[in-house]
């Protein structure tokens, strides 16, 4: 990712619609996978600054890989090189 997107990124994650109803319709599927069950195992791929985290620790234990160093050194996870 580009340095400057990665700055602006957590913000427009958190404000921009596109990715509050891009949340929303994801959440909603993972609620109907788990339904009323906690304790999910889930892993996030692909997930940048690992910013979807909070909303996914409801169910379970969360973690993500990310290929992008860059973006994943302004998180909490590691990243990664290569594919799975």
């Amino acid at each position: 990712m580009q340095s400057d997107y990665i700055t602006a990124y957590s913000d427009l994650y958190r404000r921009h619609w596109w990715w509050r109803v891009r949340e929303e319709i994801l959440l909603k599927e993972v609620r109907q996978i788990l339904g009323h069950r906690t304790g999910a195992r889930i892993l996030d791929i692909g997930c940048g600054a690992g910013l979807f985290f909070d909303a996914l620790e409801v169910f379970g234990h969360v973690e993500g890989v990310e290929s992008d160093a860059e973006g994943s050194e302004r998180s909490r996870i590691d990243h990664w090189s290569g594919l799975l």
